[in-house]
């Protein structure tokens, strides 16, 4: 914040080192610039992600379904994906299933490709659950977004393809469009003595090498990234043998995934897997430690 008064500035200062004032844009887009559209727009599909256990169902503008459709990999300005993210829980009454909660987050994705020329032509705006941005940096959290995304450019930088609903139609109706592929994201081998300290004391000591992702995703790590990456990492920590690593540039945030014991298994919705252990930190958790351990089937 630069500061541009002096006595009466005081209390503002203050208020904001004790992050009280919260901002509601980004980029330019608050949650209210598409108020009601659940209601208007089409949905276009619902992912559930197991890494967070949240349900997201997507939405699109007219003009953004429209050219959904037609497979194109180059939007018209003005089109315009949303997201809810729904916290979910198993159904008392029917445990074998989940139940979303209510909203945990919303984004937009928003095509203007002057305005939002460094980001593929993409504005991205993040927002709790009452509309608020979340903490990290806003340029971070953009060129995360855009970085992620760019695993797709055949798709026109968008993930989301249309769900079939329609009784008896052929998926071969809808777009043919060249999935993604987790091939575009590699990994270098290093050595353990390579990292910062607080990255080698939460390793077991017996590991000597370490799996680092190399991607330009790890320039623009924020806890979304992390959220979203955890699922690579743990693949490739299992298929590696070896912990498997993100670590900013700055190397204030990372996220590590390592197998506790390859000769344990466990059991998930009756398949068979091992369990997996995640640490991370990011500039949200103000430098704790969030550990997290789950049991991984493929």
């Amino acid at each position: 914040m630069k500061i541009i008064l002096l006595i009466a500035a005081l209390p503002l200062l203050s208020l904001a080192s004790d992050q009280t004032i919260k901002n509601d844009v980004m980029n330019g887009y608050k949650l209210s610039t598409y108020q009601g559209f659940e209601k208007k727009w089409k949905l276009v599909t619902v992912r559930f992600r197991k890494d967070t256990g949240e349900m997201r169902f997507t939405y699109a503008n007219n003009l953004a379904y429209k050219s959904l459709l037609r497979g194109v990999t180059d939007y018209p300005n003005g089109s315009v994906f949303a997201k809810i993210s729904q916290k979910t829980l198993d159904d008392s009454a029917f445990t074998s299933s989940s139940v979303p909660l209510g909203a945990r987050r919303y984004q937009y994705m928003v095509r203007n490709k002057k305005r939002h020329a460094s980001t593929d032509g993409w504005g991205y705006a993040l927002f709790d659950k009452d509309g608020i941005v979340f903490p990290e940096k806003i340029d971070i959290q953009s060129n995360a977004c855009a970085a992620c995304h760019r695993l797709v450019p055949e798709r026109g930088f968008v993930f989301s393809q249309k769900m079939n609903l329609t009784p008896g139609s052929d998926p071969s109706e809808l777009p043919k469009n060249t999935p993604y592929s987790l091939n575009k994201i590699t990994f270098t081998t290093i050595k353990k003595s390579t990292l910062p300290d607080l990255v080698q004391n939460i390793l077991p000591e017996k590991e000597n090498e370490i799996q680092k992702l190399t991607h330009e995703i790890s320039r623009y790590l924020f806890q979304g990234t992390l959220d979203e990456i955890k699922p690579t990492l743990t693949k490739e920590a299992i298929r590696s043998k070896k912990p498997a690593l993100v670590l900013s540039e700055d190397q204030k945030t990372f996220a590590i995934v390592f197998v506790d014991n390859f000769d344990i298994f466990c059991s998930n919705d009756g398949k068979s897997g091992r369990f997996v252990k995640s640490i991370s930190s990011s500039e949200s958790q103000k430098g704790k430690l969030l550990e997290n351990r789950y049991c991984w089937t493929d």
